[in-house]
């Protein structure tokens, strides 16, 4: 283990662009073993207690058609998919407490399981393995990972948007740049916390195509980032009315409290704090 663990430090220090080595059969074995060991750890004591209230409300909701979904969250603060997507899960795998929450374990590995694709190509396979055992490991995970609420989703989701996103502009691969475009629409239809992250990573990414296009005269990267944005806004654009009016209505009876210093570090110990 510390043989197969030595030869791949090097990759540590690779520069960015390099080239990727394939994944072997021993980086399978070893994935294979964390993410199984993963969904096992996050399954314990899944279903024990019953649900509390925003676990209700995503129970509820899901009582109706997808049309009426899409209705309903309209007229409250959220954005719909997560619940389709739990609504799809609950009818092939039941309503029990232990069936709504197995939705979110899946959020955390698919989050994990990055480290198999995206991660391992920018910062290689060791890397790439360290990721897959800190996501797994770290306890927000089950914390989250234990709620039937959209909150794995919308960090694998941002997560995977701002990884096809690099990707997309250093290796200019078409497929990069739809990964890139689906995820950063899921992360938009899947928590408004989730728009906002895309929301800044894709000025962000723009601001660097932008300035491989003045000074590198970079065409290509500009073009298709255009297109990839110009894409999601189109397909966001029916929504956007509607948050503007869900935005309106939740500034009269806003939840979240003024940014202190107890604030500020409560929100930092939250990963690494039990649920409540």
């Amino acid at each position: 283990m510390l043989a197969y663990v030595d030869s791949h430090i090097k990759e540590m220090i690779l520069p960015m662009n390099s080239k990727i080595s394939k994944i072997d059969y021993k980086s399978i074995i070893l994935w294979t073993v964390m993410l199984l060991a993963g969904f096992w750890c996050l399954t314990i004591g899944i279903g024990h207690e019953t649900l509390w209230y925003d676990e209700s409300y995503s129970a509820a909701i899901i009582n109706h058609s997808i049309p009426d979904i899409i209705r309903i969250t309209a007229a409250d603060s959220h954005p719909p998919l997560y619940f389709i997507m739990l609504k799809i899960f609950s009818a092939v795998f039941g309503r029990s407490e232990t069936a709504l929450r197995l939705l979110s374990v899946l959020g955390v590995l698919a989050l994990a399981a990055l480290g198999t694709g995206p991660v391992r190509r920018v910062f290689g396979k060791f890397t790439g393995m360290i990721y897959t055992f800190c996501v797994i490991a770290a306890p927000i995970s089950v914390s989250i990972g234990q709620e039937t609420r959209m909150y794995t989703w919308a960090a694998f989701f941002v997560t995977a948007s701002a990884l096809y996103g690099y990707l997309a502009i250093q290796q200019g691969k078409t497929s990069d740049w739809i990964k890139f475009g689906l995820t950063t629409l899921a992360s938009a239809f899947t928590h408004y916390y989730a728009l906002l992250a895309v929301t800044i990573l894709n000025v962000l990414l723009f601001a660097w195509v932008l300035l491989g296009f003045i000074i590198k005269k970079d065409k290509k990267n500009l073009t298709s980032y255009l297109i990839t944005a110009g894409a999601v806004v189109l397909c966001y654009l029916p929504w956007i009315f509607i948050l503007f009016n869900q935005a309106k209505r939740v500034s009269k009876s806003f939840w979240i409290p003024p940014i202190t210093e107890d604030v500020l570090w409560q929100t930092l110990a939250y990963p690494f704090r039990p649920s409540f």
